[in-house]
């Protein structure tokens, strides 16, 4: 493992709550990827994706987008991301401008992607929630 992988992984194991957790494991996945050990950083982006909408950085961005975008790049856990979307919609009582702009998108996104009716179905009715 890469020294920054490390760090980053003694960091979370560190964190004192789980915003600090979530950054570093977010520093994590990033390096992973960047190291091309993708699986590894997939499984920790799947980690951040199910995280609560409640879990933020300080632009009140949900660290699980973060996790949705990038997984939606690399066009897997499709499902896992429609799912977040959806609860993020039904559990967080306001989303910043900066969230609902990557929310917006993500649901684009998901409908271009899908080719099941039933997802296409969901993923159109989250976007018209958000706009």
């Amino acid at each position: 493992m890469d020294k920054a992988a490390r760090l980053y992984q003694g960091a979370m194991e560190t964190a004192q709550n789980s915003t600090q957790r979530a950054y570093a494991r977010l520093l994590l996945a990033r390096t992973l990827m960047k190291e091309g050990r993708v699986t590894s950083g997939r499984e920790q982006y799947k980690t951040l994706l199910q995280l609560s909408p409640n879990v933020h950085d300080e632009y009140a961005v949900p660290f699980s987008f973060y996790a949705a975008g990038r997984l939606l790049e690399e066009r897997v856990a499709t499902t896992e991301i429609l799912n977040t979307l959806q609860t993020s919609l039904t559990t967080s009582s306001w989303l910043s401008p900066t969230a609902s702009y990557m929310l917006d998108g993500f649901a684009e996104t998901l409908a271009e992607a899908s080719s099941e009716d039933i997802l296409r179905n969901r993923v159109l009715d989250s976007q018209k929630a958000v706009q």
